[in-house]
């Protein structure tokens, strides 16, 4: 199974179907790529991919409610390429995204206010790609720190000073002697 995750802009106004008892939401999606040519400027030349994508389920009914046309989005699924004969009588090839999941990253409005704040207003056609940040789907799994090891304080122990050993006279059993006996 191919998966592919995109970044992009909504490229149509979302659709919401009925398909056998399931919702569908199905949409462009419009993703910019970096070809290698450059243009008469000497600049990197920007080419544009276009999938279609299809939200199954519960999130369809979110994507038609929230998503609108402008809006970027982050859009991960299965990739699905097949041909097709279009009413011209020639074979095309669709790209689609299906089973997708998707994150709001931006909407068109929030965009905008922000290419005016900073006086930056960029060109509708292109856009570039915020750098990466993780959201907290994506974002990776640090281990908890280990404790560092700390070696105690060796603890020497010392005998109480004592004196040398003597040995101690064997006491005899009073009231009787031993005369020759051998015990």
């Amino acid at each position: 199974m191919n998966k592919i995750t995109s970044y992009g802009r909504v490229a149509t106004d979302v659709e919401l179907k009925d398909v056998n008892g399931r919702n569908v939401a199905t949409f462009s999606l419009a993703s910019q790529n970096k070809n290698k040519t450059t243009d008469e400027t000497g600049k990197a030349a920007y080419g544009t991919n276009f999938y279609r994508v299809s939200v199954w389920g519960p999130s369809a009914d979110s994507a038609a409610k929230y998503l609108k046309k402008g809006h970027r989005v982050t859009v991960s699924g299965d990739l699905v390429i097949r041909d097709y004969t279009g009413s011209d009588h020639q074979k095309h090839t669709a790209v689609e995204i299906n089973n997708a999941e998707y994150d709001l990253v931006e909407t068109k409005a929030e965009s905008e206010a922000k290419a005016q704040a900073t006086g930056q207003a960029q060109p509708q056609q292109q856009y570039q790609a915020p750098a990466y940040q993780p959201t907290a789907q994506t974002a990776m799994y640090t281990a908890p720190q280990q404790p560092t090891y700390q070696p105690q304080q060796q603890q020497v122990y010392q005998a109480a000073a004592q004196p040398p050993y003597q040995p101690q006279p064997q006491a005899q059993p009073q009231g009787f002697v031993a005369q020759g006996l051998p015990f």
